[in-house]
């Protein structure tokens, strides 16, 4: 009986020991920073262009001729194993422009708008299925493959928070340079009965799931689709009601006058008055991203005991 215990005990401390050894739960802690950078594509989603009808929600009035850029870097801060907070930076450029629909009203119109975009953004990440890096000791399994250092899985993660954005829209002038639009009171901001000037910032609610596959046991990299949900609806300096084209000439000039109206003169719908609709006050402005990104993880270092032995 005494052998027998012993036996066990014997085979309870070496699996203990070799457990450990192979894998250790709490490996992720050594791990919990990781820096990403990466490129992709933007798109906006507002009043201005969009698809060959009356405007629609969502993506089914996405333009996909005014893709632009966007570029990201973000910091990410594992608190569990599945689970990081994550700051971010994102540089793009979105636009607009009517002519590039064939939808009559909007096509008269003939506004559109480039603009910068500035976020500073805070979301929290859950990948639900998490990637695997296989074991450094390439084993092999009882298939007989051999189980090295790539991933063994693609990882699949869902984002969501907040953030804040910055944003200064510009419209092709009379002359064909770029002209910021917020100062000009395009819709009467600023003058009797046009409301007040808007603010040049508004907070986003990005949500967004990805991919990220492994490349070796602390690099890999990140396929992202990001939505921006806004509350401003002036991103593109399109929102409410035609202004009094002259009384805007008096006040601001004819570079105002020129983009708060630019279409055409000789066309018989007529739908460009004062007080008539210009925008749509009830669907903000939204925006996407399509990330590639690469990330890297930022090993903890190993502390030394008085004995001068790493922990």
């Amino acid at each position: 009986m005494k052998i027998i215990l012993l036996y066990l005990l014997l085979i309870v401390t070496l699996q203990s020991t070799l457990g450990q050894g192979f894998y250790n739960r709490n490996a992720w802690k050594n791990k919990r920073v990781e820096l990403t950078g990466g490129l992709g594509a933007s798109n906006f989603l507002g009043e201005l262009g969009g698809r060959d009808r009356i405007g629609s929600k969502f993506l089914w009035d996405l333009e996909f001729v005014k893709t632009r850029y966007v570029a990201q870097f973000t910091y990410q801060y594992y608190i569990a194993e599945k689970i990081a907070i994550r700051p971010s930076f994102h540089f793009a450029r979105v636009s607009g422009d009517d002519k590039l629909t064939q939808e009559r009203f909007r096509n008269h119109r003939n506004l559109n708008f480039t603009s910068n975009l500035y976020e500073l953004s805070f979301t929290g990440e859950y990948q639900f299925v998490k990637e695997k890096i296989g074991n450094i000791y390439g084993i092999k399994t009882s298939t007989g493959k051999k189980l090295g250092l790539k991933s063994m899985a693609v990882g699949t993660f869902v984002s969501a928070g907040v953030g804040l954005v910055f944003f200064n829209p510009k419209s092709i002038g009379p002359n064909g340079a770029k002209v910021a639009l917020r100062n000009l009171g395009t819709e009467g901001q600023g003058l009797s009965g046009g409301g007040k000037m808007y603010k040049r910032y508004t907070i986003a609610v990005p949500l967004g799931v990805g991919f990220r596959k492994s490349l070796n046991r602390t690099s890999g990299i990140k396929v992202e689709f990001n939505y921006r949900f806004t509350f401003s609806d002036y991103i593109d300096d399109v929102s409410t009601n035609y202004y009094d084209n002259s009384l805007l000439q008096n006040a601001r000039g004819d570079v105002a006058a020129f983009v708060a109206d630019p279409s055409p003169k000789d066309d018989d719908l007529n739908n460009t008055g004062a007080g008539l609709q210009r925008g749509d006050p009830t669907d903000r402005d939204n925006y996407l991203f399509l990330t590639f990104s690469y990330y890297k993880k930022i090993s903890k270092k190993a502390s030394r005991s008085k004995y001068g032995r790493k922990r």
